[in-house]
């Protein structure tokens, strides 16, 4: 359990302050713990695995802290660059901070697991963030750039990315080159609302996956699919793209090089612009023949 901050009731069931408040000036008061019981992010595997994380990029002291542990009581600072090795266990992680102002930065400055075994990605991502994961923001364009990146996971069906409120290119390359995904859980998604780049590349190169989750969002953005399911070779049908207005390249390349996809539903009702381009080459190299569903409206 994690103390998100003190209750004035006894039973813990109201949050009237934060860790670290200041308490009001008054001559008497009793308050209580209350606690939350996080899930938190794990790795696990059957058999022999390992992970460590590595920093790219000049950071200064400011890389984010990170602990583990095996049994949620005791928690241990992750040395960068270290291996870690476990057989039939599994690792849990959560910041070593409050709450961290970001994860990784920029494409010149992040942070990555590298992973060996057949390794499956569990909780909520968020704890890297809070520890208590409750906070659904995104803290920062890139958090979380390539932090699976050609890992050696076979399955993040029971990963949970809660944020409903994100920031530019914060999922790209998330697990891009993972060739050994094949589960993921359709509600894996939650944002209703994209930003510029948010999900590119996420799942590009994966090669064995052969279902995706569901893109349950109808606002989309400039570049926010581009290339997210592209050489995913094993994918014979798209998630549903009910999204009506489309943006500048939003979904450019998204299945290209998905050499057995044959079935496509969308909304949208126009084109749009060409100069915009928002499906270039969108099924560059699919499948030769299948099934494209869309609105009668669409010429």
């Amino acid at each position: 359990f994690e103390q998100i901050g003190w209750s004035r009731l006894k039973d813990g069931s109201s949050l009237d302050f934060e860790l670290n408040d200041t308490f009001p000036a008054i001559d008497h008061i009793t308050l209580y713990p209350v606690w939350a019981n996080p899930n938190y992010l794990y790795l696990t595997a059957q058999g022999a695995f390992s992970f460590s994380l590595s920093k790219t990029g000049a950071w200064n002291n400011t890389e984010p802290i990170i602990l583990y542990s095996i049994d949620k009581n005791s928690w241990h600072p992750i040395i960068y660059g270290q291996d870690y090795l476990f057989k039939n266990q599994t690792v849990y992680f959560k910041t070593g901070q409050k709450k961290a102002t970001h994860f990784s930065i920029s494409t010149k400055r992040f942070i990555q697991f590298n992973t060996t075994g057949n390794v499956n990605v569990g909780g909520n991502i968020m704890t890297l963030i809070d520890a208590t994961g409750n906070i659904t923001t995104i803290p920062n364009a890139y958090c979380f750039f390539r932090l699976f990146y050609d890992c050696s996971v076979v399955s993040i069906a029971e990963l949970e990315l809660p944020a409903t409120e994100l920031k530019p290119y914060c999922y790209r390359n998330m697990f891009y080159s993972c060739d050994n995904l094949v589960n993921v859980s359709q509600d894996l998604l939650s944002a209703k609302n994209m930003t510029n780049g948010c999900y590119a590349y996420m799942f590009g190169n994966c090669k064995n996956l052969t279902h995706t989750p569901n893109l349950p969002s109808l606002n989309l953005a400039d570049s926010c699919y581009y290339r997210m399911f592209s050489g995913c070779e094993s994918l014979t049908t798209a998630p549903d793209l009910m999204a009506t207005k489309l943006y500048q390249y939003c979904y450019r390349e998204m299945f290209s090089q998905c050499y057995n996809l044959n079935s496509i539903t969308v909304g949208f009702t126009n084109w749009l612009d060409t100069t915009l381009k928002p499906t270039y080459k969108w099924m560059y190299e699919v499948a030769p023949t299948g099934t494209f569903h869309a609105p009668t409206e669409l010429e």
